[in-house]
C-alpha cells in the first residue's frame, strides 16, 4: 500500500480545503480502507515526510491540507495534460497492430479454405 498516494486521495475526499481536516479523520479514513495491511509508524513517517517535501502543510492543533506549491503542480500538470497532442493520430494504426492484423487475416483466410472443401 503507498500511503503518500492514500492519504492525497484523503485529503481530497474530506473535501475540507480551506478548513483542513484533522489528522484522526485522514487515518481513520486510510485505516478503513487498507486495514489488513495498516502499518501506524509508516503512515506517522509518511505524513511527516510529505510536510517536509511542501505536499501537505500540517498546522500546530493537527489539522492537515494541501500546500499551495502542491496545489500549483497538480494544476500545472492537469493543464499540461490536457494540451498534450495526442501521441498517434486516430486514422494511423501502429505496425505492431498493423502486423497482428494481417497475421489474424491470413489465418482467416487459412480458416475459411480449409472449410469450404
Amino acid at each position: 500500500m503507498a500511503y503518500r498516494t492514500e492519504i492525497l486521495a484523503a485529503v481530497e475526499e474530506l473535501r475540507d480545503n480551506h478548513i483542513r481536516s484533522s489528522f484522526h479523520s485522514i487515518e481513520k479514513l486510510v485505516r478503513d480502507r487498507h486495514y489488513q495491511d495498516w502499518n501506524y509508524y509508516l503512515f506517522r513517517t509518511t505524513l511527516k515526510s510529505m510536510a517536509e517535501d511542501g505536499d501537505i502543510e500540517v498546522s500546530k492543533d493537527h489539522q492537515v491540507g494541501l500546500s499551495p506549491e502542491y496545489k500549483k503542480k497538480r494544476m500545472s500538470a492537469k493543464l499540461d495534460s490536457a494540451h498534450r497532442p495526442p501521441s498517434l493520430a486516430e486514422d494511423t494504426v501502429p505496425k505492431s497492430s498493423a502486423r497482428h492484423l494481417k497475421s489474424k487475416q491470413a489465418m482467416h483466410k487459412q480458416h475459411s479454405s480449409i472449410t469450404s472443401m
